[in-house]
């Protein structure tokens, strides 16, 4: 069974041989520079610099022999700008990072540094900030943070999509895949979170104040999703298997917004955009939620999802078995294998080998379940902890 055979039937909930597992295949399942710089010494594997592949969250590209260490089964084909709005594939330059090591960002990469000691960067009329001791990035003045009607939403955003540059570079991304029996994950950075444009603050604030005009809002992007959609297709073609969607529901304790906003507001939107997905492409979907969204899932399967990351089994009501037995047989969980938040960063290996033997025998019986801790392993996070989960993941029987 290849590795890409071995995720489709995951998803199509047939069993497999072994559990699929992910690691860097998405902007929310992979590794932070600093740990992967950790790992690669601990189990002596290439020495060169590591590569940031997305400089907002300093998330590291995982080589070939990580990959093939770990039996990974899934690849990303990521886009031409990484969430902080960078650039991609016009070369790569030597970077310093906050504690002190070395790495390769890409030539667009210009942060400026303060006197403070941290660094600032502008891209696309945001305004971010890496602290000086960070470890990502923060979005300090969004682009819509001062929006107050869908006329400055016009004057302040860019709602052009895609241009055929950026076709072009998936299209290389694509041939370049060819050949490999891993199973690929888009990135068309279809995301719904408001708060990436508005602001956090903002964006629940005009969620009470202003709520038609995030509705119109959010129609124009899922427009533009749509138009970027259909050049990324025809760019890919059959290459890639899953695109990723975004709109975090909740968080430890329940849902980040009344229910019933979110049917209003963001369950349409989403709801089109992955019907014209469906209709235009045989490619799954996968819906990345954080938090504790079981209220939701019933939408989110009406919404024709096919998958669902992560399960944050820490928060509320977001227990495997309890997920598995009610809606296992529509969805396919995709992560949650081990706890990020305490366990995989604090725990002994096998405390962490026993977690993982938990909830992955709970979620991949009858297939439906592709492996990945609960988000990013983050900064900090010991190799041994690292290792077991994925060796113990590997080794769950079916």
């Amino acid at each position: 069974m290849t590795s890409r055979e071995r995720v489709l039937r995951a998803i199509g909930h047939r069993e497999t041989d072994r559990i699929p597992l992910d690691l860097g295949a998405t902007l929310v399942t992979g590794i932070h520079a600093y740990s992967y710089h950790r790992l690669r010494e601990h189990l002596s594997l290439s020495r060169g610099l590591v590569q940031i592949i997305d400089t907002y969250q300093f998330l590291a590209r995982v080589e070939d022999e990580m990959l093939e260490h770990f039996s990974i089964d899934v690849l990303p084909l990521f886009g031409a700008y990484d969430p902080l709005g960078v650039k991609c594939g016009v070369g790569l330059k030597e970077w310093t990072m906050p504690n002190g090591e070395h790495s390769l960002v890409s030539e667009d990469f210009n942060p400026e540094p303060q006197s403070d000691g941290s660094y600032i960067l502008e891209k696309g009329g945001n305004l971010f900030r890496l602290p000086r001791e960070g470890f990502y990035f923060d979005a300090v003045r969004p682009v819509l943070a001062e929006a107050a009607s869908m006329e400055d939403i016009e004057r302040l955003f860019d709602f052009s999509g895609f241009t055929q540059e950026q076709g072009n570079y998936y299209r290389k991304e694509a041939e370049r895949l060819q050949g490999s029996e891993r199973a690929v994950v888009g990135e068309i950075f279809a995301t719904f979170e408001i708060e990436f444009y508005f602001g956090y603050e903002q964006g629940m604030i005009n969620l009470l104040t202003n709520k038609q005009m995030m509705i119109d809002f959010l129609d124009r992007l899922t427009q533009v999703y749509k138009n970027n959609f259909r050049l990324f297709r025809d760019a890919v073609g059959d290459q890639v298997d899953v695109i990723t969607v975004y709109k975090d529901l909740g968080n430890q304790n329940g849902p980040s917004v009344h229910p019933a906003v979110i049917r209003e507001v963001f369950m349409p939107p989403m709801k089109r955009f992955v019907q014209y997905v469906k209709e235009n492409s045989d490619y799954a979907v996968m819906l990345h939620a954080c938090g504790s969204i079981y209220d939701f899932i019933p939408d989110i399967i009406d919404c024709g999802f096919d998958i669902l990351n992560p399960i944050q089994i820490s928060a509320r009501n977001m227990e495997p078995d309890r997920l598995k037995r009610e809606f296992g047989e529509k969805l396919c969980f995709w992560g949650g294998g081990i706890d990020t938040q305490a366990t995989l960063p604090f725990g002994t290996p096998e405390e962490v080998r026993e977690q993982v033997r938990e909830n992955a025998g709970v979620l991949a019986s009858d297939g439906g379940f592709v492996f990945n801790p609960v988000h990013n392993i983050q900064a900090g996070v010991p190799p041994e902890n690292i290792v077991a989960a994925y060796d113990e993941a590997a080794r769950v029987a079916l």
